[in-house]
């Protein structure tokens, strides 16, 4: 098992919040335990080759996850053991209490839905960066939120609020996700385009250095060298 996550997560809280109708607006779940964050460029929806959605997975102990299941009996949540969640995400159960940990799901369309001439916008589209309904990831930095989303990468184990506005339609009541604040981040080391094409790392050894003494001198004439073999392969074979 990975070591990741070394302390103990805390309960999760699942807060929502309604207008003067009792209609849900709004919520935000904490304490989570943060998996594949997806705000930078998004993935790919289920089914589809151009639309994209910016998501997250959150973990959550056992009463959030049914709370979550009564608030939204159309998203629900998913359930794996302990055993498939090592395997599944690299990481310990953040709940190792439970037989089961539960993971439900957030997202926000990364592209549009349908064409809007009058604001010059096609199906499929990206959303614009600075787009307010854009989820964004964030840091609190004296006091203060802070977007991090194109500059930190949290990795699976990471701890945060997510959080989310509620819509309708005549399907039911959906959540749509808003933003991440990361409270306890675990930070992706990226490395260099040339680094990773070679394969180095802090581990790789020097480069070792060796030196030979030079031939003696001679005024006999070398022989021509040999004309090396025909392999088939011209400089067009590599690239």
């Amino acid at each position: 098992m990975s070591t990741n996550v070394v302390v103990p997560a805390k309960p999760t809280k699942l807060l929502v919040e309604k207008n003067d109708k009792d209609e849900l607006t709004k919520g935000r779940i904490e304490d989570g335990t943060l998996l594949y964050v997806r705000l930078r460029e998004g993935e790919l929806a289920y089914g589809s080759e151009t639309e994209r959605n910016l998501a997250v997975q959150v973990a959550v102990t056992k009463d959030t996850a049914h709370n979550w299941k009564s608030v939204f009996p159309k998203n629900g949540y998913k359930e794996v053991t302990n055993e498939e969640f090592v395997k599944s995400y690299k990481i310990d159960p953040p709940y190792p209490e439970q037989d089961d940990q539960y993971i439900v799901r957030l997202k926000s369309h990364a592209t549009y839905q349908n064409d809007n001439p009058e604001r010059d916008i096609k199906a499929g589209d990206l959303v614009p960066y600075d787009n307010p309904s854009r989820p964004k990831l964030y840091e609190i930095v004296d006091g203060k939120a802070v977007d991090i989303t194109m500059t930190k990468q949290p990795v699976n184990g990471s701890k945060g609020v997510v959080a989310f506005r509620a819509t309708s339609n005549k399907f039911g009541v959906f959540p749509i996700l808003s933003g991440i604040v990361v409270t306890d981040l675990i930070e992706a080391k990226e490395r260099g385009g040339f680094e990773s094409d070679y394969g180095i790392t802090a581990e790789s050894p020097a480069t070792q250095h060796k030196q030979i003494s030079a031939p003696a001198q001679s005024n006999d004439k070398p022989e021509p060298a040999p004309s090396a073999p025909d392999t088939g392969f011209g400089d067009e074979g590599w690239f």
